[in-house]
């Protein structure tokens, strides 16, 4: 037996029969034979950030996806590339990297804030970054090499085995392990960094003229519930394509990341400060795509301000809400009351926009979307996260009043009947997943724990 864990948060400790490292599909098919004759389940993980519990099952084994995380082609005509489903992020920046200028593609979107992120486990949760007027990264994807519960692997596309191919796109890894991936990439180009201090209803009021002038953006809110300005004013962010040449590299331009994080933990009022100056610094400038997508945090950044700062064993928690531009003005005024209410610790709140997935099965994407991600602190005692879970339940039913919905693939804290609203095709989808995989192999303790939810319909909480 092992002790497994989340890499973000520690707080998906789990008990397995063992890990296995997989470089080949010889090898995941060897592993679901014999998870077949010993009557075990099986999960998967790539860079193990998810927050759900997704990569794991109690005494089941989990597939390390690392080693399958080759690049295999990129079509220098069409922009695809050929990656196998253990690739990180940080293998497809290391390769574009190594291409000539004369090949002029980058990523179109990646999820924010980490690099050491598998595709395959993007995929599994339907990620997304924060380009102006797209989709979810399904929309990104072309095809896709799904090994499933029965250990066939399937070509799976919009034409080809496309039911599959939505079930497989934000489907958590039950249906099948995704072997290999078809990305579409985008036109290199170079942008201009557009940055200042704003007030949220100056973004509100030019939402639709930003979606036209720019192509990427995003607003980091003030985060400190003792201000005036608390969840009203924030760093507005925004790209826009150019020609102009690149600005040269200076330290001017690069965020302290250490300190802006400390700084969250410690003293907010100081942060945001320290942020101001950084847009000031960085507005105007202007990088090229292949640079403009990665920024990752430092592993285990969390213990050491613990250790730095004297903190009790915590984490960042993530999660996300999503509400129509219409409704983003009451959602903010609704969770700056109830972050006070309860006294949970924001350490960054961030809003987005998101355009409709028409392919995910199981879609948090219904509608064209204002995204507010929330990374709340919280110590690893039951009273905390208890309190988050309440918090962040009252926040998705009132999203799901305003027409929203809430990220399932984080932590688990929705009430039933509002899980049910904002995921009407729920039990669909576990009776797809039934239907396709009747013995259960493909599993994992997030959704052990919806069957559960599902069957004795309580509040979906900690486990």
């Amino acid at each position: 037996m092992e002790i497994v864990n989340d890499a973000h948060c520690q707080l998906s400790r789990t008990r397995v029969r063992a890990v296995i490292d997989v470089h080949s599909v010889d090898d995941i098919q060897s592993a679901i034979t014999r998870c077949q004759r010993e009557g075990w389940q099986l999960s998967m993980s790539g860079g193990r950030h998810s927050l759900g519990r997704q990569p794991f099952v109690t005494d089941g084994l989990v597939l390390n996806m690392s080693g399958l995380n080759r690049i295999l082609s990129l079509d220098e005509t069409s922009g695809m590339l050929h990656l196998q489903g253990g690739a990180r992020w940080t293998d497809v920046r290391k390769f574009l990297g190594s291409q000539p200028e004369r090949v002029p593609w980058e990523v179109h979107q990646k999820q924010t804030g980490a690099d050491e992120l598998s595709l395959g486990g993007a995929i599994a949760v339907n990620a997304h970054g924060n380009p102006l007027g797209a989709g979810p990264i399904s929309t990104d994807i072309e095809w896709l090499k799904v090994l499933t519960a029965g250990g066939e692997e399937l070509l799976c596309s919009r034409d080809v085995n496309a039911d599959l191919f939505g079930l497989v796109l934000g489907g958590m890894g039950l249906f099948g392990v995704v072997t290999e991936i078809g990305l579409r990439l985008v036109p290199t180009q170079r942008f201009v960094r557009r940055s200042e201090v704003a007030r949220t209803e100056t973004l509100i009021e030019h939402w639709d003229a930003l979606h036209v002038d720019y192509q990427y953006g995003d607003m980091q809110l003030d985060v400190n519930p003792a201000s005036d300005h608390f969840m009203k004013r924030g760093i507005l962010n925004l790209w826009q394509s150019c020609d102009a040449p690149a600005t040269p590299a200076s330290k001017q331009l690069q965020a302290d990341w250490a300190q802006l994080i400390t700084l969250a933990h410690v003293d907010k009022a100081q942060g945001f400060r320290e942020y101001a100056r950084f847009a000031e610094a960085v507005n105007g400038s202007v990088s090229t795509g292949r640079d403009f997508h990665w920024d990752t945090y430092a592993p285990g950044y969390h213990a050491q301000l613990e250790r730095h700062l004297g903190l009790p064993q915590g984490g960042d928690v993530l999660t996300e809400f999503f509400v129509p531009i219409e409704a983003l003005e009451d959602l903010l005024d609704y969770a700056r009351n109830e972050i006070r209410r309860f006294g949970v610790d924001p350490i960054l709140t961030s809003l987005r926009s998101v355009r409709q997935c028409q392919i995910s099965y199981l879609r948090w994407a219904r509608c064209d979307y204002a995204c507010m991600v929330m990374a709340l602190h919280v110590d690893h005692c039951p009273q905390q996260l208890a309190r988050l879970d309440a918090f962040c339940a009252a926040i998705a039913r009132f999203c799901g009043q305003q027409g929203g919905t809430f990220y399932l693939p984080y932590r688990q804290f929705a009430q039933h009947a509002d899980l049910l609203d904002m995921y009407p095709n729920i039990h669909e989808f576990v009776e797809e997943k039934h239907r396709r995989d009747p013995s259960g192999l493909l599993s994992s303790d997030w959704f052990g724990s919806l069957l559960s939810f599902l069957r004795e319909a309580p509040a979906l909480g900690t486990r």
